[in-house]
C-alpha cells in the first residue's frame, strides 16, 4: 500500500490547515508526507488560484521523500478513515473526499450541506466532480421531541413489538416437551431447533438452574456438616465439589434463614436446595 516516490515539482498542490501533513493534488489525489513541508520548499504556482503552490526544484542529492497512498482505488465508498493528530493532540478520522473538498472547494454554505458527486461516481474524487448540496431532511423525522416524549414513544414501540404468533406457539411446544422431562439436547434433536434457541425459549419455565451443580447437592447434609464445625474445604473434599460451590450454597442458605434447620432431624430437613421461586414459596 505504501510506496516511496519523489514528488513531481510541476504538479499543483494545496494544504489544508487542519491537516498540514497531507498534500492535495489538483486532480484530487492525496499524498501523505512524513512531516510538514517546509515553506522553503513551496512556491506560488503560476497562473493558479491563490493558495495553490508548486514544489521548488528538488535536487537528486536531497529529494523530498514521501509516502504515496492511492486511496482513490482502495475505498470505493469513501468510508475508509484517514487518521491524523489534530492541533490539540487528539487523533481524528475523516474521509478523503472531505479533505479534498476543504482544499479545493469553497467552504460549505452551512452545516446542513453535504458533498455531492456530479457524475454520481463516488470513486471520482476530482475537485471538478465535487460540489456542496443542501441536505433535505424527511419532514416526518424533523419533529423535535422532549426526553419524556421520546421515552413514551420508545415504550409504545416495545408494546407493539411483542412476540410473533409463530414464536409463541413454538415456545409453548418447547416448554411442554421440557415439562415432560426431556433435556435440552433431546428437545433439540427431536425438533431440529438449535440448543441455544431451546434454552432461551424454556428458560422462563425452568424449575432449576440449568447444569448447576448445586441443584444436585443434599442441602440438609451440607448444613449439618457446617453446623458441626466442619470446614467448608473439608465438606467440598468429601462431596467432591469445589469449595466455592459449597461457600455459595451455605451463604444462600443463610440468607434464606435455613441455617437454623441444620440441627433438626434428617427427616425434617430432607429437601433439595430451593433454587426456583416456586419451591421457595
Amino acid at each position: 500500500m505504501y510506496k516511496r516516490r519523489t514528488l513531481n515539482p510541476f504538479d499543483r498542490y494545496r494544504i489544508v490547515a487542519d491537516h498540514p501533513t497531507y498534500l492535495v493534488r489538483a486532480d484530487g489525489y492525496l499524498i501523505r508526507l512524513p512531516e510538514i513541508v517546509p515553506e522553503r520548499d513551496l512556491k506560488q504556482a503560476r497562473g493558479a488560484a491563490p493558495g495553490t503552490f508548486a514544489l521548488r526544484k528538488i535536487t537528486k542529492r536531497a529529494p523530498l521523500r514521501i509516502l504515496h497512498i492511492a486511496y482513490s482505488s482502495t475505498t470505493p465508498k469513501r468510508k475508509h478513515p484517514l487518521c491524523a493528530l489534530a492541533k490539540d493532540g487528539v487523533r481524528t478520522t475523516y474521509r478523503a473526499a472531505s479533505i479534498i473538498a476543504a482544499a479545493w472547494l469553497d467552504p460549505a454554505p452551512s452545516p446542513s450541506h453535504v458533498l455531492a458527486y456530479a457524475d454520481g461516481d463516488v470513486t471520482n474524487l476530482d475537485p471538478s466532480n465535487l460540489s456542496w448540496k443542501a441536505l433535505v431532511l424527511d419532514p416526518s423525522r424533523a419533529t423535535i421531541y422532549t426526553t419524556h416524549e421520546r421515552q413514551q414513544r420508545r415504550e409504545a414501540a416495545l408494546v407493539r413489538m411483542g412476540q410473533r404468533p409463530k414464536t409463541a406457539e413454538r415456545n409453548a411446544m418447547l416448554i411442554a416437551l421440557h415439562k415432560d422431562g426431556l433435556t435440552d439436547a433431546a428437545i433439540s434433536a427431536r425438533t431440529g431447533i438449535p440448543p441455544s434457541t431451546v434454552a432461551r425459549a424454556i428458560s422462563p419455565a425452568r424449575e432449576h438452574r440449568r447444569n448447576h451443580k448445586g441443584a444436585a447437592l443434599d442441602l440438609s447434609h451440607v448444613l449439618r456438616l457446617h453446623a458441626k464445625g466442619t470446614k467448608q474445604a473439608d465438606i467440598a473434599r468429601r462431596l467432591q465439589v469445589s469449595a466455592a460451590l459449597i461457600s455459595g450454597v451455605i451463604a444462600k442458605a443463610r440468607r434464606q434463614g435455613l441455617i437454623n434447620l441444620a440441627l433438626a432431624e434428617p427427616e425434617a430437613c430432607d429437601f433439595r436446595f430451593p433454587w426456583s421461586r416456586e419451591q421457595r414459596r
